[in-house]
């Protein structure tokens, strides 16, 4: 699961050699190219990578990205599994160059601010191991902290390289597996994962992930999770670095969006959540699809909610976790995407403290201010008001009252019927269930209403 390896590990930059030499033909690629889907699939958004597919000379498996990293993005990785389906074999496998190449792209990568700049690996995918002079090459661009962890998979079930394949792993602070048929790969493709953790669980790092939304299939709807990795904390094991596991809950949005009070913002204004990456957490012009079949993570940008040709600068305050605000015109579509028009809004962002997420409210900067009259007791207030032909009466989607569902009476009838039993002996019972404020407004404007109506 995507949110039990985030919280395990940190973010990380990876890079994947893959052999694709004449020995490697038939089965051992077809292992091959299924352990590297493998390993893309543990990859998340935070993450950075890229693959070099090596024989004779080493070359990028995507041309387009010769030479970078590129964020794990599920657009991404779809771009490299297709790649892979192309990949032919031929020649003699050249590891050291190879090698030199991954560190390269590393050091470039660190250099240059770019990719996660946190835990950095290389991933050695091959049916043979590398001599052992090439230990050499480890020693000049991994020494001394051994930063750059190697993982080596060795594909077949060839024993005599296992020594060697050990080494490499080991001498790097890595892991090896060996990987001898498509079925013995979900068994070993994540071995990795308590490897990368031992930084962190050794430090004891408070690392606490919250993933994009995603449809649950329990019936939730749509939920997002935050999990914590569990340590051993005994002092003899603690440089061990044993990761117990990963703690997680589900959080449901609707929870999120009840405290929002929507009646406080006003009419057309609304807010939303983004997190680090531009994906939205919730907006009103969010659509997802809920199924119990499977669960369907949402990776929706804040450019495809919000219609506007500045929006890159909101994302991007945003993103970069500013607390500000700027005036945006958005295009607003009506009548079910029949109607279009462009409205100026005002836009409020800040960061959640503790969490991956940026919080923002939009305001159309076209209010005036808006005068209530003060409050009256709830018994001096007409309820004929509210008895209007139901299709003549609309109401807002505000929490009026929390009240029971009840199958006999519309919500109208319904709230119409409690206001009237509790301005007796039941006020303190009002007092739990209804916002007084909502209740007053709602009152004032069906009397201005009527009061329009009865001037004709």
């Amino acid at each position: 699961m995507t949110w039990y390896i985030q919280a395990a590990t940190s973010a990380k930059d990876v890079v994947i050699l893959l052999d694709a030499s004449g020995s490697m033909k038939g089965l051992s690629m077809e292992i091959a190219r299924e352990t590297v889907k493998k390993i893309i699939e543990t990859l998340s958004d935070d993450d950075y990578f890229n693959i070099i597919k090596f024989a004779d000379v080493p070359s990028y498996v995507e041309p387009c990205l010769n030479g970078t990293m590129v964020q794990a993005t599920p657009a991404n990785k779809q771009v490299f599994t297709r790649a892979l389906e192309k990949l032919s074999t031929e020649n003699m496998a050249r590891h050291d160059l190879a090698i030199e190449e991954a560190f390269d792209l590393i050091r470039i990568m660190n250099e240059s601010g770019r990719g996660s700049q946190c835990n950095r690996a290389i991933m050695v995918i091959t049916d043979g191991a590398p001599p052992s002079h090439y230990n050499e090459l480890f020693a000049k661009y991994n020494s001394p902290g051994r930063e750059v962890r190697i993982f080596t998979y060795l594909i077949g079930r060839e024993s005599s390289s296992i020594d060697q394949m050990k080494s490499v792993a080991c001498s790097n602070r890595g892991y090896f597996s060996q990987i001898g048929s498509v079925a013995d790969i979900h068994e070993h493709i994540q071995d990795y994962v308590h490897v990368m953790s031992r930084p962190t669980v050794i430090s004891r790092a408070r690392h606490t992930v919250w993933t994009n939304i995603y449809s649950d299939t329990a019936g939730l709807g749509s939920v997002l999770t935050v999990a914590h990795p569990a340590y051993d904390t005994r002092n003899s094991t603690h440089r061990k670095g044993i990761l117990l596991g990963v703690i997680g809950t589900d959080i449901p949005v609707s929870q999120l969006e009840s405290v929002i009070k929507q009646h406080k913002l006003g009419v057309n204004a609304y807010a939303f959540m983004t997190t680090n990456n531009g994906y939205v957490v919730l907006h009103p012009n969010l659509r997802l699809k809920e199924t119990r079949v499977y669960s369907a993570v949402s990776r929706v940008d804040l450019s495809a909610v919000e219609f506007s040709s500045d929006v890159h600068k909101l994302r991007n305050k945003m993103i970069n976790r500013e607390t500000g605000s700027m005036k945006m015109e958005v295009n607003i579509q009506s009548d079910d995407m029949k109607r279009l028009h462009i409205r100026s809004n005002d836009y409020f962002f800040t960061d959640i403290t503790g969490t991956p997420f940026s919080l923002g409210i939009a305001l159309p900067n076209e209010y005036g201010e808006a005068w209530v009259d003060g409050r009256r007791p709830l018994a001096e207030v007409d309820l004929s008001a509210l008895r209007m032909e139901e299709g003549d009466l609309v109401l807002a989607p505000w929490d009026y009252c929390q009240l029971e569902p009840d199958g006999d009476l519309s919500y109208i009838e319904q709230l119409i019927k409690y206001l009237s039993d509790v301005q007796g002996p039941f006020a303190t019972d009002y007092d739990k269930k209804c916002n007084d404020e909502l209740i007053q407004n709602l009152l004032l404007m069906l009397k201005l209403h009527m009061m329009l109506l009865a001037a004709g």
